[in-house]
């Protein structure tokens, strides 16, 4: 027999069956224990991997190389000339490299809050507009 989606469940149907009431009761301690989760163990998770990526990109942009050989003169030139043109080559790559490190950490910490927002924007959303779904 075919059953519609919008016919009511009666209490002694296999949807209520002893086996299914584990399946429900979990269920229910997920969605319980999301919030918990979220803004704990899975924020530090966040955090972990946001230090990790700007550390990353710290090495991978070379901001402190750069800033220890800012006066060691390039390909080994150590008359003046070649020890001024190192230097000021050296203060650009600084400032280029820095910029964009920057622009990483904010990126990052954009992210990090996005983390912590989307949760409660989710949960406004769905009670603002729940009167839509009814």
């Amino acid at each position: 027999m075919w059953y519609s989606i919008f016919m009511p469940i009666k209490k002694n149907s296999a949807f209520f069956a002893p086996e299914n009431r584990s399946v429900f009761a979990e269920l229910l301690l997920e969605v319980l224990y999301f919030p918990p989760w979220w803004y704990g163990r899975g924020f530090m998770r966040v955090l972990q991997r946001a230090s990790r990526s700007i550390a990353s990109q710290y090495e991978h942009a070379g901001v402190g190389v750069w800033l220890k050989n800012l006066f060691v003169p390039m390909f080994g030139q150590y008359d003046w000339e070649g020890r001024l043109i190192s230097f000021f080559i050296r203060i650009i790559q600084i400032i280029f490299r820095g910029i964009f490190f920057l622009i990483w950490i904010l990126f990052v910490g954009v992210l990090v809050v996005l983390w912590l927002v989307i949760p409660v924007y989710t949960v406004y959303q769905i009670i603002r507009n729940g009167s839509a779904l009814l």
